[in-house]
């Protein structure tokens, strides 16, 4: 990070810089199974490797000696598995996997910069989409679930005033209850 000078505000301007030059090379496997309409399994995983040139020196105090991009995991995958019980009803199992990762953590809430590694998370979801038998042209279907129901979220944030605001990893959005509804015309 490089001091670019001082906003008319008063606030610090600060500018991230990406390495010289990178490689990025994976292979990704995603086979589908499906039983008749009743049944049905995908899933995806990628392994890749994310490496600049040479290291990207992001801390004055921190030497860097890792080529690796940061908040890019090296594994991470998903999974959906499908069960349609009758023509109105749908179950779905979900879930994402990421893998550790490097995540830089600047001073504030911390005393020191740090280069972390992040642990790995599995999201998993649940839904159930239920679609009444109308007499009619309107299509309606109701869903209920939890998404990350196991609760897989970052457990260090920073607080307060001289928190690194950047310092985020892993699943947007902590265990969620949520309801809808759909209508088609």
């Amino acid at each position: 990070m490089e001091e670019q000078g001082v906003a008319g505000n008063g606030d610090l301007l600060l500018q991230r810089r990406n390495g010289e030059g990178a490689t990025v090379a994976g292979i990704t496997i995603n086979p589908k199974i499906k039983y008749k309409e009743k049944l049905s399994l995908q899933l995806g995983l990628t392994f890749q490797q994310s490496m600049y040139d040479s290291p990207v020196q992001w801390s004055d105090n921190v030497e860097n000696t890792n080529r690796s991009f940061f908040r890019t995991p090296n594994q991470y995958g998903f999974y959906v598995l499908s069960w349609n019980t009758t023509k109105n009803l749908t179950f779905n199992l979900s879930g994402v996997y990421t893998g550790s990762m490097l995540a830089q953590h600047y001073a504030g809430y911390i005393p020191d910069d740090v280069l972390e590694t992040t642990p790995s998370f599995f999201e998993n979801n649940f839904k159930i989409d239920f679609s009444p038998k109308l007499k009619s042209k309107l299509n309606l279907t109701f869903n209920a679930g939890i998404q990350n129901f196991t609760n897989a979220y970052q457990k260090d944030f920073d607080l307060g005033v001289s928190r690194d605001a950047a310092y985020i990893y892993g699943p947007g959005r902590p265990r969620t209850f949520f309801l809808g509804m759909n209508i088609r015309l």
